[in-house]
């Protein structure tokens, strides 16, 4: 999502009546990324989105281990 916004956010600026149309996109922004930064750190103590960080996916009894041999030393270390 944020990279949406950079992005999204530069295409504007780069157009001639940019400047004053970046406002008007920066505001609904941050009222959406506030809320979910807010949200992602008073959960998570991190602004990292969940669904990016395995060690919380990794507890006894989850389905999400890896089973292969290739994999599961990695998920080891992250136990430990």
């Amino acid at each position: 999502m944020v990279v949406f916004y950079g992005l999204f956010g530069a295409c504007i600026l780069l157009r001639r009546q940019g400047r004053t149309r970046a406002f008007w996109f920066a505001l609904p922004s941050l009222v959406t990324l506030a809320p979910t930064v807010a949200y992602y750190y008073a959960i998570g103590h991190s602004i990292k989105p969940f669904a990016a960080r395995p060690e919380l996916f990794i507890y006894p009894g989850s389905p999400w281990l890896a089973t292969g041999e290739s994999t599961a030393p990695a998920y080891r270390r992250i136990l430990e």
